[in-house]
């Protein structure tokens, strides 16, 4: 009973300070992404992990890669931990409201943005995934150990092509809010065809989610209620599936995706609650586990890491061949330091995780205000440009979603790869107006002569 009343009171002054810090954002979407993927990526695996006195059950997996995380048992201590480390989270994002209390900047919308502009960058994404794929054996069928040959076999090439992949596929996020607006219905399949074809190619499905937030953003901002009430209804077969999908790619390298996909749905009689098990493993709980995990470990029997994860931002085109110990990511530490038998995989720790493995409690504070000011600024340095009219808004809240869940570095090359792309994608637009204009002009001047 006394159990009870603790954690319903730290979830309550929990979520009413993130009520109050939403109510004063000023419809900020950095702030609202922000707070929504702490919720979604922290808070609701944590609650659910709570429900369910510990993680027995809510791992189902055919790997050993998260077993060692299977038989987490709560404590007072640290489950009292955690909620001091998301107050200190949602303080620094109040902080950032508090500063910078302008809404955020949207640009004029560029009325000129095309459907088969946009679909052609769609269609050369989608064959620049399919050539990818063409690069590896087709005897390597594990997702995982496919990535792995890539990146050993194509050193710089294959950091090349990965950083210009993931920055199409947000210039495509970005494109999508005017295509919404000229043709609604095209869109919706535009962005789930290629959610689903980076979903199947790639395994992970954290794209899917957020193709389907920019879409249910969509539906509000255009009054599609209609389509919002289908949307919802869709979803819930969508979350189930989304579930079950841990299980379903590590085991669809051994038999066809929908034996493997049958196979996931019988495996549900593996837990112990059910319900407990969706909602986990669709908000990636496996991720909040190890940061937990590093909130009682470190610095107990691990020391911090004073921000050697950051670095990687700095070495990530010079391959291993070159420089073999250059640092890692947070998530190959990660599965370096709890599990020597995972050797090629990696564990993402969540961005409190990381930032909590850096420099401690302070660290969350420092590295959540500084990814905030950093986007906000980003923000405000493109849509300045005279030659973007786009309105980046939705993008920005996208990118601080998926940042409750990724790794400082690979977010802020996320931010560089794309603004590069933007500037390149709005200077080439340029010129092909001006070109148009003078052909214009050339053939007035033939017809009046």
């Amino acid at each position: 009973m006394i159990e009870a009343i603790l954690y319903s009171s730290c979830f309550l002054i929990l979520f009413l300070y993130i009520y109050l810090v939403l109510k004063n954002s000023n419809n900020n979407l950095l702030v609202i992404g922000a707070i929504f993927g702490l919720i979604y990526f922290n808070i609701l695996p944590f609650l659910v992990f709570l429900l369910n006195d510990g993680s027995e059950g809510l791992i189902i997996d055919s790997t050993s890669k998260w077993a060692i995380y299977n038989h987490i048992l709560e404590n007072h201590f640290n489950n009292l931990y955690y909620f001091i480390s998301l107050l200190i989270m949602v303080f620094s994002i109040h902080i950032y409201s508090v500063i910078f209390k302008q809404k955020q900047i949207g640009q004029e919308k560029d009325s000129n943005i095309s459907t088969i502009g946009t679909s052609t960058i769609g269609i050369i994404f989608i064959l620049l995934l399919f050539f990818k794929e063409s690069l590896i054996p087709e005897d390597i069928t594990h997702w995982a150990k496919r990535a792995e040959y890539f990146n050993e076999h194509y050193g710089f090439f294959a950091n090349i092509y990965s950083f210009i992949l993931i920055g199409i596929k947000y210039l495509i996020l970005v494109l999508s809010h005017n295509l919404f607006r000229s043709n609604f219905n095209f869109a919706v399949l535009f962005l789930l065809m290629i959610a689903i074809l980076d979903t199947l190619i790639t395994s992970n499905r954290i794209f899917f989610l957020v193709c389907g937030i920019v879409i249910f953003y969509n539906m509000i901002v255009f009054k599609k209620y209609k389509f919002l009430i289908i949307g919802f209804i869709f979803s819930i077969p969508l979350i189930f599936l989304m579930s079950i999908w841990p299980y379903v790619r590590a085991i669809s390298s051994e038999m066809s995706l929908i034996d493997a996909l049958v196979k996931g749905i019988n495996n549900f009689e593996l837990s112990t609650n059910i319900f407990n098990y969706i909602i986990f493993s669709a908000t990636e709980g496996a991720d909040f586990l190890v940061s937990y995990t590093m909130l009682i470990d470190i610095p107990n029997n691990n020391d911090y890491l004073y921000g050697s994860t950051i670095f990687k931002i700095f070495t990530y085109f010079i391959p291993r061949s070159i420089w073999e110990d250059k640092w890692e990511s947070i998530a190959l530490v990660a599965a370096q330091r709890y599990d020597n038998n995972l050797e090629g995989f990696s564990l993402n720790t969540t961005f409190l995780g990381e930032a909590y493995a850096n420099f401690g409690l302070v660290g969350i504070f420092v590295f959540t205000l500084f990814i905030l000011i950093v986007l906000h600024y980003m923000n405000l340095f493109l849509n300045r440009l005279k030659f973007i009219k786009l309105n980046l808004d939705i993008l920005f809240f996208a990118i601080i979603f998926q940042t409750m869940r990724a790794n400082f570095s690979d977010i802020f090359l996320i931010v560089i790869n794309l603004t590069i792309l933007l500037m390149l994608y709005s200077l080439i637009k340029s010129f092909l107006k001006k070109f148009n204009n003078r052909r214009k002009e050339g053939e007035k001047t033939l017809i009046t002569t």
